[in-house]
């Protein structure tokens, strides 16, 4: 465990991620700084676990849309603010009508097994169940320490 490190990571995946992030700057940057970090002034080991986590996050989507959603934003962000391409485009189908399934990119929506099951929708109908019995309201004695008998303990003071 020296320098805080579990193992040394091999070199493809070092200079992977801080391609990615180098390339992603200005988004691997902010989301820096809104964490509170200098990502520029921190430790190798510690930059690197820092970019490992933000490239997880970037590429968590919960449906297809999202992921395409995200790809189309920064091509167009890329290309107008900073005049490059985005490199890191995700999803392959260029329409919904080639979408397949066969991969996790190609994801649209959870499978139906992590769907949650919807309950069936029963309107109120006052006269399908017992109605609870009336419960008459408790009897008020303002003669006596204890206005309400049993039920409450006499007012302090």
């Amino acid at each position: 465990m020296a320098y805080r490190g579990v193992h040394q990571p091999p070199p493809a995946a070092v200079r992977g991620l801080i391609q990615w992030g180098v390339s992603l700057w200005p988004y691997v940057n902010g989301k820096g700084i809104m964490s509170g970090l200098n990502i520029q002034e921190m430790e190798a080991s510690d930059m690197l676990d820092v970019l490992h986590y933000f490239f997880e996050e970037d590429f968590r989507y919960a449906t297809y849309e999202e992921a395409r959603y995200k790809d189309e934003m920064r091509k167009h962000l890329y290309s107008n603010m900073y005049e490059r391409s985005y490199d890191y485009v995700q999803t392959s189908p260029e329409t919904d009508d080639d979408y397949t399934g066969d991969s996790i990119s190609d994801l649209k929506e959870l499978p139906e097994a992590f769907e949650p099951e919807e309950e069936a929708i029963n309107p109120f109908n006052p006269r399908a169940k017992n109605l609870k019995p009336f419960v008459p309201a408790t009897e008020i004695d303002e003669s006596s320490a204890t206005p309400f008998g049993s039920v409450l303990d006499e007012p302090i003071g």
